[in-house]
């Protein structure tokens, strides 16, 4: 399928990267920075957790291709002191679950045989 570039950041190309970093002033400042300086565009950051001194949080990014999202990605990786653990796009977490569903278009009466 071809791939068209957005001029924009935009929520079609979104990831959402779990990072863990150390909880300690000047960790969102600088992870937002660099995922500026690549051009993402940050829609959420959601607090996971604080655990042993270290931050977990979802980074939502929006960017403007899957190449753009993937430069973004390689970016925060090379944060010393960061861990990325997870990175899904806003495609694959829709189809969790499945996304068809089957439904009846008007109600159903259930007859039971025998009883009068």
């Amino acid at each position: 399928m071809l791939q068209t570039r957005a001029t924009h950041p935009s929520a079609q190309f979104s990831i959402t990267m779990r990072l863990v970093y150390p909880h300690e002033p000047g960790w969102i400042a600088r992870i937002s920075a660099t995922i500026a300086e690549f051009g993402g565009v940050i829609a959420a950051i959601d607090l996971v957790e604080i655990q042993r001194g270290r931050s977990v949080r979802d980074y939502t990014i929006e960017c403007t291709s899957t190449e753009h999202a993937e430069q973004v990605l390689q970016a925060v990786r090379r944060i010393p002191d960061l861990e990325v653990h997870e990175v899904s796009d806003k495609t694959f977490l829709m189809h969790l679950g499945g996304k068809l569903e089957i439904t009846f278009r008007s109600d159903v009466k259930v007859l039971v045989h025998g009883r009068g």
